[in-house]
């Protein structure tokens, strides 16, 4: 599977400031003004790393009664998976050095529709958070928010990265391990049931995801086409005998009388 987020259009509500003592002992201010400038892009330019700094990870500011971050990616897809890097790290100037804690009660949503909600328990928080969508979702722009305050001190938004997996061509399904079948002309699958959009392969059944022959007897475009009146009994699962035939072309072995081998349907 592949992200789909990198480098996309993305919104920030809020940037996040503040005024201070001077960090420079021999800095002649009174006081400073810090202010980071750290773009949307902060939380999905490709960096996991969960380090606060220049160009890497997203806050919000503190009087932001709504913080919330958004991407746009550009089309609809079918999400398997969301990703969200969390910041953990801990420095000389932050109060408290569980940065998780900032992570607590954060809303995920797709579309408008909420996905997942992280837990009010720092202890059930991960620095990298796997969001498996079961089934997968479809859905074009993913926001990030946190509307109902934990407490005065985490009334912010500060996470580093955000990934939306999408599968491959190949795979569906939740986390994409499930291969697809044998869709007609060699199509892509719907990436959360698996179903082929045109259709299987010959010689494939399309009761299922393509991923089964058709059913003994059968052969062809969509398992329609008898095997010949000819072929000769073969052992079959689950039958004490029955005729069988290439599931695909239809040929078999013929009886006596209809022939060696060909589709076995004239004496």
């Amino acid at each position: 599977m592949h992200n789909v987020a990198v480098n996309k259009t993305c919104t920030l509500s809020s940037y996040f400031y503040y005024t201070h003592k001077p960090r420079n002992p021999n800095d002649n201010d009174e006081y400073a003004t810090y202010h980071e400038n750290n773009t949307c892009h902060a939380a999905n330019n490709g960096n996991t790393s969960t380090n606060y700094g220049k160009g890497n990870c997203i806050f919000t500011h503190w009087g932001d009664k709504n913080p919330n971050w958004t991407v746009n990616l550009g089309q609809s897809y079918v999400i398997s998976k969301i990703t969200v890097y969390a910041r953990n790290t801990t420095n000389e100037y932050t109060y408290n050095s569980d940065h998780l804690k900032r992570m607590r009660g954060v809303m995920v949503a797709i579309d408008g529709g909420s996905v997942y909600t992280f837990d009010s328990d720092v202890k059930n928080i991960q620095p990298d958070t796997d969001i498996f969508l079961s089934p997968p979702r479809s859905g074009q722009e993913i926001k990030i928010t946190r509307q109902n305050q934990v407490d005065e001190h985490y009334n912010y938004l500060s996470f580093c990265e955000v990934q939306v997996w999408v599968c491959d061509d190949e795979y569906y399904g939740t986390n994409c391990t499930t291969q697809c079948g044998n869709c007609k002309n060699g199509d892509p699958c719907d990436k959360s049931s698996g179903e082929c959009p045109n259709g299987c392969q010959p010689g494939w059944s399309p009761q299922q995801q393509c991923d089964r022959p058709c059913r003994t007897g059968y052969h062809g475009d969509m398992c329609n086409d008898k095997c010949g009146r000819g072929c000769a009994t073969q052992p079959c699962p689950n039958y004490v005998g029955c005729l069988e035939c290439d599931p695909i072309t239809g040929d078999c072995h013929c009886r006596d009388g209809w022939g060696s081998v060909g589709k076995c349907n004239g004496e």
